[in-house]
């Protein structure tokens, strides 16, 4: 699977440094996304299946459902997840491939 890595000196701040806490500060995700927007965002902005998508943020398909459905809420990681998905869709696709076996 091909990943974009980054290199040493792209990782590190124009002085050279590590960035830190210090210096700079991450947007905080979500607080909330309607299951609405989750299914938005699996079908129209990642064209994928609920298995698939449940696959790409590795969680099961039930709790995509289940999401989409209204019966839980993302929380943490899977926050930052889809809110990664929603700004940068291609990050969540470059973990996908075509299958060996046609399927």
């Amino acid at each position: 699977m091909a990943r974009n890595r980054s290199s040493r000196s792209d990782r590190r701040s124009a002085n050279g440094r590590v960035r830190t806490a210090r210096h700079f500060e991450v947007a905080p995700p979500p607080g909330f996304l309607s299951g609405e927007h989750i299914a938005q965002l699996r079908k129209d902005v990642l064209g994928v299946s609920q298995r698939l998508f449940a696959d790409l943020l590795n969680v099961a398909p039930q709790t995509v459902q289940a999401w989409e459905q209204g019966g839980r809420r993302p929380c943490g990681l899977a926050l930052r997840l889809l809110a990664v998905a929603q700004e940068n869709p291609e990050t969540l696709q470059a973990f996908m491939k075509h299958r060996s076996d046609g399927g």
